[in-house]
Order: structure tokens, then sequence, then C-alpha cells
């Protein structure tokens, strides 16, 4: 708990601690392309591990999942079968679960038994119908009451790697609006005296997100930037087929991840993707032989 508490100092910056994952999915997908040299098993092993305990010290179960997930969908990009989705699903579901009861500081000493944990999860992390009903009915048509500087979440967001002491009017993430928010109508025992008082958050839809910084009108701006989004991936995923292993996730968890989530967990494992897989173009060692990249909209 001390290690993950000092980690949560780092704030943003976090993000380095992502990159084994990166290395580690890329590795994976070699494995799955055909190159079985000692070397890239021994590799895939030494950065899954890094990548795990990155995760448990880090507390956060997604970064464990990923580790599993990534490697799937590439796997699923090569096989197309729908049952490998299915059956990753239910497992990713069941590993959420047993984290939750051993190992998730908010519900490992509730004594949860493996039907509740699995219930917490499907209501607790998947449903996001709460949070948009708080942002819909709190909403205006260019505001909202949840946020009281508008565009303020936002704009944390393109600050977010610029420390507070050069720019101190960057604001406060989406989430931590919502939890003060929260914590002073709503929930009374979140209650702090300052937004600087709470350091952790509820996650939020990308559309949520939008409604809260900027009202209704928000929920069209969110549209728009998603619509340029998918654009650019699927112009990425072209280029460059390891990020099949990730960009079709992150399409997807536009509807359940603010652009803040996004950028700090997934663009190191992008970067690092695109960097290996430029690589391996350049060098023309694709290990199953290809020549060309496909795009992943055939399937």
């Amino acid at each position: 708990m001390v290690l993950r508490i000092q980690l949560s100092t780092l704030g943003p910056f976090a993000i380095v601690l992502m990159f084994p994952l990166g290395v580690s999915t890329y590795y994976w997908i070699r494995l799955i392309d055909g190159d079985r040299k000692f070397a890239v098993k021994f590799k895939t092993i030494l950065f899954s591990l890094m990548a795990f305990v990155v995760a448990f010290f880090r507390g956060q179960r997604t970064d464990l999942i990923l580790i599993i997930l990534l490697p799937l969908l590439y796997y699923f990009y090569k096989k197309r079968k729908i049952s490998i989705l299915v059956l990753s699903f239910f497992g990713l579901i069941i590993l959420s679960s047993v984290y939750a009861i051993f190992f998730k500081v908010t519900t490992n000493s509730l004594g949860l038994n493996i039907s509740e944990a699995v219930k917490g999860v499907l209501s607790g992390d998947l449903d996001r119908n709460w949070t948009y009903w708080m942002s819909v009915v709190n909403s205006n048509f260019v505001s909202n009451n949840i946020m009281s500087e508008s565009f303020s979440g936002y704009l944390y967001t393109l600050l977010t790697f610029i420390p507070r002491s050069i720019v101190d009017f960057k604001g406060y993430s989406t989430e931590t609006w919502f939890v003060y928010f929260m914590g002073n109508n709503v929930f009374y025992e979140w209650g702090v005296a300052s937004l600087a008082n709470i350091n952790w958050g509820i996650t939020l839809s990308g559309l949520s997100e939008g409604i809260i910084n900027a009202g209704y009108i928000g929920g069209v701006i969110f549209s728009i930037l998603s619509g340029y989004l998918l654009r650019i991936m699927d112009t990425m995923v072209a280029k460059y087929k390891y990020l099949t292993s990730c960009i079709p996730l992150i399409s997807l968890l536009l509807s359940g991840y603010t652009f803040y989530n996004i950028i700090v967990i997934y663009l190191p494992v992008v970067l690092t993707l695109v960097v290996l897989n430029k690589r391996d173009i350049i060098k023309g060692s694709y290990p199953s032989g290809e020549k060309s990249i496909n795009n992943y909209g055939d399937i």
C-alpha cells in the first residue's frame, strides 16, 4: 500500500510505467506471428513479468488485464474467430472478480464470494448509467453544475504533462470535478474542502466527460472529436499491423473512458508498438513473411 501511494505521487508521469506493457505486447505478437526463437520467448516472459509487477503495485486491474487482453486481440486479428472474443470476455470477468476479492483495496475486506464479485464487476465497472444520469441531470445547454469552470477537464487533459508550477491555471481532471461534486451533494462521506484534496476518481465515459465539460453541446463536441480520432486510428492500423492489438480496444473505450485515461494508459503502448513495428518494416523482418500491412476493416 505504501508503494502504491508513492507511485500515485507521479501523477500522469506514471505513464512511463506502461512501456513494459507495450514491449511485452510486441513480443507476444512476434510469438503469435510464428517467431519461436529462444530470445523472443525469453523477452516475452521477461517483459510480461515486468508489466505484471507494475500492474500489481500500481493496484490497477486494467493494467493487469491488458497484459493478457492485448495479445488476445492480436490473436483474434490473425484467426478471426468470435469464440476467442467470447471466451476472453468471460475469462477476464472472472479474473477481475478474483482480483477484487483478494487484492482490490476497496473490496478485499468485504468477504465477497465469486458471484458477488462478478455482480460487482458487471454493475460497478461496466455499467456507466449512473454517471450518465448524473451528468445529464446537472447539465444545461452549454454548462454543467458539476464543473463550475466549463472546459476545465479538457484543459487539464491538454496540459497533463506540464507541471502545475508552470501552468497553475491547468485546473483539475473531469473525474476530480465529479468526485468533488458528488462528495458535496450526494455522498457526503466523499466530501473534501478543496479539489486539491482529491487523489482518486470515478471512471467516466467520454460522453459524460463532454457533457460535464460543456453541457449538452459537449456531447456534440465529443462526437466530433471521436469521429476524427477514429479516422486517424483507422489510418494508423492500416500502416502499422501491430496496432491491431490495441487500436480496436481504444476505439471501443472512447465510449467508456475519458480522453485523459486513454492518454495515460494507452498512449505509451501505441507509441511503443509504432516504433517497433516501424523498425520491423525497415528491417523487413516480419516473422510470418508478410510484406504488406492489411487494414483490419475486412474482418
